[in-house]
């Protein structure tokens, strides 16, 4: 939302700041949205449910969540005696900001072309004197890996620190049984420590350091380094005041699975390819997520998503053919969408011209899809064993080819796994509701199911039945096993799933086009 007036207050949402009488008070992030919200629907009623949906989406708050937020706006409008001035509490219904608002008409910031495809700059220097020989040898892994997976950051030349948007100091220190490697991650243009970390290992001093530890300090650079970007940006919903590398880290950051976050992310996406149709990256990016959303059951149009995100991969390929980050994600679009030979040889590709962990799980996803489970178990192991939980991995990723192998009792402690360390993410419990049916256990396999509708409201079994079908049962009998506990499930006539906190819809009622 553009700036807006309202009474005699003026609020800017880029700046977090609302301002009256020469008096400026900055806001919370989720205060300042709880704010946009009122003022989208002044001066009605928005009551509590469309609050927390709005701005908690995709999380579970109690009312003491939404009873804080108000009362610090209040306060900060210095409207904390009654009757309020500016927001008005209506009884067991909502809120509303009882002014109307206005508006400023969009004042959006023309960027050069120069500017508009400005990618995030990143220094990596050395910090002390008196560190490990091999430092400067893992600092260039560490840049190599940066620049693989993450195409949205610019490696400049360490005498260029200061002129950096984010510049990384590295130290190595040693002794005779281990070393310890710390970095901190700075803002230039905030001028503060975005992140500090510190990875201990057990090693003789001779020994360079392993590849796998360049690769988890360069995830950790990427992620935090984006993640400080995100809180920079903001949650704007108007893309013209980003640019192109911004876009692509809006559109491919996971938010929720509502609705109106997914479509925001694609219409990132698609502005992104129009902006600048001849850059690789953003047609690979909008490919992958309009795949995305066809496995997992959320696309409105199947077909339309498969076509698009096929030419998505084609043309990015047709760009640029040898880069990393454009290869392994056109690997894994035609992979999901059932060119399955082509998927597997661009993982492929990508994994010998770019090897990490990263292209060792794109092509275990692709073979996955192909119904190749045992060379894909080989790589996730390879894979979790060199990257921390939470790193890149997904536990869940082993359940599929697991439970495509027949070794089902495995599977299932993977998709016990998966739910403890992805809890938010509902594809998870479907797999283990899956594993759980087919050993007969259909009152666990209920309670996951349960747990998914909390995260998915909208989900639909059927779709997701036809997308394991298609995309990971390649046989007759892979395809038997891999949907038979979803159908098992349908097929159970105990009517409505109980939970003491909701009540459920039945099986048909759940299985309705979203």
């Amino acid at each position: 939302m553009n700036a807006f007036e309202f009474g005699e207050w003026k609020c800017d949402p880029k700046s977090l700041t609302i301002k009256s009488k020469g008096a400026v008070v900055k806001l919370e992030l989720k205060v300042m949205t709880v704010l946009q919200i009122l003022a989208a629907k002044a001066p009605n009623v928005v009551s509590q449910d469309e609050l927390m949906t709005a701005a908690w989406p995709g999380v579970i708050v109690s009312d003491g969540a939404i009873y804080r937020v108000i009362a610090l706006l209040r306060r900060a409008m210095n409207d904390r005696k009654k009757p309020h001035k500016y927001i008005e509490s209506i009884p067991r219904v909502g809120y509303r900001l009882k002014h109307k608002i206005n508006i400023e008409k969009d004042k959006v910031p023309q960027l050069s072309p120069k500017e508009r495809q400005r990618r995030i700059s990143l220094t990596i220097a050395t910090k002390g004197k008196n560190n490990h020989p091999c430092l400067e040898e893992s600092i260039t892994m560490i840049e190599r890996h940066v620049s693989w997976n993450s195409p949205t950051f610019s490696i400049q030349r360490r005498r260029a620190v200061e002129q950096s948007d984010y510049q990384v100091e590295i130290s190595l220190s040693k002794n005779e049984k281990d070393i310890e490697l710390q970095w901190q991650i700075f803002c230039k243009e905030e001028n503060e420590l975005v992140y500090s970390g510190l990875h201990n290992e057990t090693r003789l001093s001779s020994e360079p350091l392993p590849p796998r530890v360049a690769e988890l300090v360069a995830e950790s650079i990427s992620k935090q380094s984006l993640r400080h970007r995100h809180k920079e940006i903001g949650d704007t919903s108007d893309l013209r005041y980003l640019n192109y590398w911004d876009l692509i880290n809006f559109g491919e950051r996971f938010v929720s699975m509502h609705t109106e976050q997914i479509e925001l992310r694609r219409k990132s996406l698609n502005y992104v390819v129009k902006m600048a149709p001849a850059i690789a990256v953003g047609h690979s990016a909008l490919g992958k997520l309009l795949s995305w959303e066809v496995i997992n059951g959320v696309a409105k149009n199947t077909k339309q998503n498969i076509n698009l995100a096929i030419e998505c991969a084609a043309r990015a390929i047709d760009i640029d053919p040898n880069a990393p980050y454009v290869t392994s994600s056109c690997g894994l679009i035609n992979s999901r969408m059932g060119k399955h030979n082509l998927g597997i040889e661009l993982c492929r590709q990508t994994l010998s011209t770019a090897p990490s962990a990263h292209a060792k799980d794109a092509l275990a996803m692709s073979l996955s899809f192909a119904g190749k489970p045992d060379e894909a178990i080989d790589l996730y192991l390879q894979v979790f064993a060199s990257m921390p939980a939470g790193q890149i991995f997904h536990f869940g990723k082993l359940v599929l080819p697991l439970v495509q192998s027949g070794q089902i009792e495995r599977a299932l402690e993977y998709a016990d796994l998966g739910t403890i360390y992805l809890p938010g993410d509902f594809f998870s419990w479907l797999l283990r509701c899956n594993v759980s049916a087919q050993l007969g256990n259909l009152d666990g396999a209920k309670a996951d199911l349960i747990q998914a509708q909390k995260l998915m409201p909208s989900l639909n079994l059927l779709n997701i039945i036809s997308n394991i079908e298609r995309n990971y049962g390649r046989t007759e009998s892979q395809k038997r096993c891999l949907t038979s506990g979803y159908k098992r499930l349908l097929n159970d006539n105990s009517g409505k799933y109980t939970d003491p906190e909701k009540p459920y819809l039945t099986h048909q009622e759940q299985l309705r086009t979203h």
